[in-house]
């Protein structure tokens, strides 16, 4: 398939950021090459027959909400131009992975290849990690900007750097990583780009172990066995180091609902055995937790005003930081925020049909020995799809170029399991409308009902 090389060379782009990292990429426009070589694979794979031009049920869903995440700031007054290219660099990706992948050989391509990626990041967070602290001397040309360079001075806290420091100078004391990475809030390991918050690294990471258990779960190798060994051992201490609660529970929300099939004591021990280190080892604790916790409950009362006071259109994509110091640090309350009630419904109903076509997909499949495929591949979605639900509860992932990817993955197996089973179907209807329509009202006023309660509205 001619899409998939522009596919995966796209995908390894928006992770690692290598066009960034690289200075003699950096001139060159990567990703808007990257994009025409995917579109052109994806054209010319239409053209031999290779893919058949047919829509997934989160396609005819996806189209609207980029339309109104690029309509918003026009009805709020705002400028467009600030929107352009992340909203079309989100639709591009979804399109290319919900569209041209249409078989399940692809699929666990694609899987594999996002496995790795998060394996790489891992590895040198890994390495940041096991480094000593040093002076990182800051970006003097981007205000507010946490990275920087090590100057190779050993530190224990920041003052310490600040001794020979020049004017217009100033200095961290965190870990320096390879490729310039350094941690943040002195030891917080994380990455660069878009995975640059500790928070959604240990997401990213999360999200991509169901695939090493799905593919020890098809076939059973040494080399696997390996492999999903190595996944659990780099994702792990990554998840413990970033002391991030939120990565914690997306991962014990993915190994329980991979591990979970059919509960009994053995599953749940090992679910127990693999999410304890995370949960006892990980995240936060003291003051730091208490303030960081009352800052969330803060920004969802702000995205509540926000909401209220513009319903149904919001006041326009990405300009929730502009009303308040910090982002929502809830994908729900951001979405209702910035893209008003419209937003909100569109986005969960594409979260919403992910989950309807892999639990259809479960339950058709399930104890048929020629569906095993598809049924394990049903099971890590779901399982990947979950952790996203966990993670957008607690962080902004409404425009997150990694969501968008894993959010389109339920599409390309929609379209490859229709390929060997043309009578499986899932649509989303009026009905389903209503129910998305009716649960994120219900979720608004629990939520207005428990920030009133908790005396911040």
């Amino acid at each position: 398939m001619f899409t998939l090389p522009g596919l995966f060379a796209l995908l390894v782009t928006v992770y690692t950021r290598v066009h960034e990292i690289s200075s003699w990429l950096r001139p060159l426009p990567v990703m808007n090459l990257l994009f025409l070589v995917g579109c052109s694979g994806l054209l010319l794979d239409i053209r031999l027959g290779r893919v058949r031009p047919q829509a997934c049920p989160q396609l005819r869903l996806v189209f609207p909400l980029s339309c109104w995440m690029l309509l918003s700031p026009v009805l709020t007054g705002g400028g467009v131009a600030s929107v352009v290219i992340p909203t079309t660099v989100n639709l591009l990706l979804f399109i290319l992975i919900a569209q041209g992948i249409q078989s399940f050989r692809a699929l666990q391509g694609t899987a594999l290849v996002i496995l790795a990626i998060s394996l790489f990041l891992g590895v040198v967070v890994f390495m940041q990690a096991r480094n000593p602290l040093e002076c990182i001397l800051l970006n003097a040309s981007t205000p507010g900007d946490t990275s920087g360079r090590s100057d190779g001075r050993p530190c224990e806290a920041a003052s310490e750097c600040r001794d020979e420091e020049e004017p217009g100078e100033d200095y961290l004391c965190e870990r320096p990583g390879p490729f310039h990475t350094t941690s943040v809030a002195h030891g917080r390991v994380r990455y660069l780009g878009i995975l640059e918050d500790p928070n959604e690294l240990s997401m990213a990471l999360a999200l991509a172990l169901p695939f090493a258990m799905a593919f020890v779960s098809m076939r059973r190798s040494v080399a696997r066995l390996l492999l999903l060994a190595a996944s659990f051992a780099i994702a792990l201490p990554v998840i413990i180091w970033t002391e991030s609660r939120t990565g914690q529970l997306v991962f014990l929300a993915v190994v329980v609902v991979y591990l979970v099939e059919r509960p009994s004591w053995k599953s749940l021990l090992i679910a127990a055995t693999l999410a304890a280190p995370a949960l006892l080892l990980g995240g936060r604790s003291g003051s730091d937790a208490e303030s960081s916790s009352l800052e969330r409950l803060e920004a969802w009362s702000a995205g509540m005003q926000m909401f209220r006071s513009s319903p149904l259109w919001g006041i326009g994509n990405s300009d929730f930081v502009e009303h308040f110091y910090i982002t929502a640090h809830n994908t729900f309350v951001l979405a209702a925020a910035e893209l008003g009630f419209v937003g909100l419904v569109l986005w969960t109903s594409v979260l919403y049909t992910d989950f309807k076509i892999v639990v259809t997909a479960m339950r058709r499949y399930q104890g048929h020995p020629e569906a095993s495929v598809a049924y394990l591949w049903a099971r890590a979605l779901l399982a990947s799809l979950c952790g996203i639900a966990v993670g957008a509860t607690f962080l902004s992932l409404a425009y997150h170029p990694v969501v968008w990817a894993f959010m389109a993955l339920p599409g390309a197996y929609y379209l490859a399991a229709r390929n060997h089973d043309p009578e499986f179907r899932v649509t989303f209807g009026v009905r389903d409308l209503l129910a998305v329509t009716g649960g994120a009202i219900l979720w608004l006023a629990i939520l207005q009902g428990y920030l009133r309660a908790r005396g911040l509205q």
